[in-house]
């Protein structure tokens, strides 16, 4: 897994960080995914993560990815997903039982995490 974390900037709401995950989002790297997560929150008032280069994701990386958008929220902060129609993501929602949801579930009307369809 690599993970890398960018600034791409200030933004008019302040500054944006790009949290970049390439390869597995899995139980066996969830601290270090936590910590980058948590760190670039801290950081920025808004904040990407980038998982179009994820090949493998598990059920723990669903919910470090809805974790953070919980976070996000909390402290006021804006935090989209980006290549979340990536194979790997749309199976694991579909497989979980997740193919129509949209977000997490208390707030799936604002922010969107599939990336596709939901009858794909």
């Amino acid at each position: 897994m690599k993970l890398t974390c960018e600034e791409r900037g200030e933004a008019g709401d302040g500054k944006v960080l790009t949290v970049k995950i390439v390869g597995e989002m899995t139980i066996r790297h969830g601290d270090e995914i936590r910590i980058a997560l948590r760190e670039a929150l801290h950081g920025a008032d808004r904040v990407t993560l980038d998982i179009e280069g994820v090949n493998s994701i598990d059920l723990a990386g669903l919910q470090l990815i809805c974790s953070a958008r919980h976070t996000a929220a909390a402290r006021h902060k804006e935090m989209e997903v980006s290549g979340a129609g990536n194979d790997a993501y749309r199976n694991t929602m579909r497989d979980a039982g997740f193919p129509c949801l949209v977000g997490c579930i208390r707030d799936a009307a604002k922010i969107p995490v599939t990336g596709g369809d939901a009858n794909d």
